[in-house]
């Protein structure tokens, strides 16, 4: 399950409703059965962004590393 997600400004940020989403969104899914939320990821161009980190894990989502790989077709 992938969550899609979207900021707040620093108008509306004192109603608090990133927080009221996140809680929203978690105990939505809990009652569905979801044990897993993939939040995507926390990069801009491969930039750590630093906000976006701190709130998702002061929502008790934690990091890990995410791979992509890729491959060139072999020419004969």
């Amino acid at each position: 399950m992938y969550a899609l997600l979207w900021g707040d400004n620093l108008k509306g940020r004192s109603d608090r409703a990133m927080d009221f989403l996140i809680f929203n969104l978690w105990s939505h899914y809990k009652a569905a059965g979801f044990n897993f939320i993939d939040l995507g990821i926390s990069t801009v161009e491969g930039i750590p962004n630093e906000g976006l980190l701190r709130f998702k894990e002061t929502h008790e989502c934690q990091s890990s590393l995410r791979f992509n790989f890729k491959w060139k077709p072999v020419v004969s």
